[in-house]
């Protein structure tokens, strides 16, 4: 009884074998590093072509005006504006803020 059950299990290993996802093929690759700015900084953002130093600063920028400013201006297919440019532009117009 003990050699039919251990043949049993054998053969319930296998079947669960055969019909196991494959695995996946290891990467040759290693993974992505972040790739620094050329001012040394270690984050950088596509859009509007800023770096910063820490990921804090990194995140905070996705939410600022200048980024929504250049994501808009993408959207429009016009190049994007440095931070000085967007300091010098009317932004409030261009979000639609009128205010009171």
């Amino acid at each position: 009884e003990a050699a039919a059950s251990a043949a049993d299990a054998r053969r319930a290993r296998d079947v669960r074998r055969e019909h196991a996802p494959p695995a996946p093929a290891p990467s040759a690759a290693p993974a992505p590093t972040p790739t620094p700015a050329a001012d040394g900084a270690a984050f950088s953002c596509n859009t509007c072509g800023g770096s910063f130093g820490t990921r804090a600063e990194h995140r905070v920028h996705f939410r600022s005006d200048w980024h929504r400013y250049n994501q808009k201006l993408k959207m429009a297919g016009a190049p994007p504006v440095d931070e000085r440019e967007f300091g010098m532009c009317d932004a409030d117009s261009f979000f639609g803020d009128h205010g009171p």
